[in-house]
């Protein structure tokens, strides 16, 4: 739901953090919020109370451990949640964009990876100091790599993810080169293709009005072309 009015699970090449994100809406602004306001706390009322039960079976003493932990990873993903992901105009090289989104993607994972260990790891250990802090490393690693795979799909894992899926599928099925990059050099070694800050075009004006036809124009002057020869 959240993907369909900003810009998370998108490509990500640059970050900003802002309280107020930019949202899409085909609804009235007032409808839109009311009805994202409601869903949006029934599900954070039920993801806090899965967290504290988990933190709450794996440390039951003190009883307030569960509860504790899973504000202080709401917390950390409320503040997480205003960062605004968007794209550059420029990549000079090719597939420069998903290269960018990989690296957000990770930094974005272990950033939360070491907030929440290193927080539930404080908070756990303060609260049992006379206990075996295996469990409470058990405990903020578990949550905490769990926290870290959630933050990197939100910021351009997700987008990597797809990328790589549709590029797999077209290539196996002989759709599109393996390698694109060795396959855009080629092309613009035999002057087929020009590079520019952001990109490549096509320089010949036949090829271009050529991939500008649309599906049916060609078709039409291919069975043109049939019947008169």
């Amino acid at each position: 739901m959240e993907g369909s009015f900003t810009d998370v699970f998108q490509p990500v090449e640059q970050m900003r953090w802002t309280w107020r994100l930019r949202e899409r809406s085909p609804y009235s602004k007032t409808k839109f919020h009311l009805v994202r306001g409601a869903f949006s706390l029934i599900v954070w009322v039920t993801i806090e109370a899965l967290l504290g039960y988990v933190v709450h079976l794996l440390c039951p003493d003190p009883w307030w451990i569960g509860p504790a932990a899973a504000a202080l990873l709401g917390l950390v993903h409320i503040v997480g949640n205003q960062f605004e992901p968007s794209l550059q105009d420029r990549r000079p090289r090719p597939n420069e964009g998903m290269r960018r989104t990989v690296r957000f993607s990770v930094g974005h994972g272990f950033a939360g990876l070491a907030v929440a260990v290193v927080g539930l790891m404080t908070l756990i250990g303060l609260a049992t100091p006379d206990h075996d802090l295996r469990r409470a490393g058990f405990v903020a690693a578990l949550l905490g790599v769990l926290f870290a795979v959630v933050r990197g799909f939100r910021f351009g894992g997700l987008a990597v993810l797809r990328h790589w899926t549709i590029r797999a599928t077209l290539a196996r099925r002989g759709r599109t080169p393996y390698r694109y990059r060795r396959f855009l050099q080629g092309a613009e070694g035999r002057v087929l293709l020009f590079r520019t800050d952001s990109g490549f075009f096509f320089p010949h004006r036949l090829l271009q009005l050529h991939l500008n036809t649309g599906a049916d124009a060609l078709q039409a002057r291919v069975t043109r072309v049939v019947r008169d020869g």
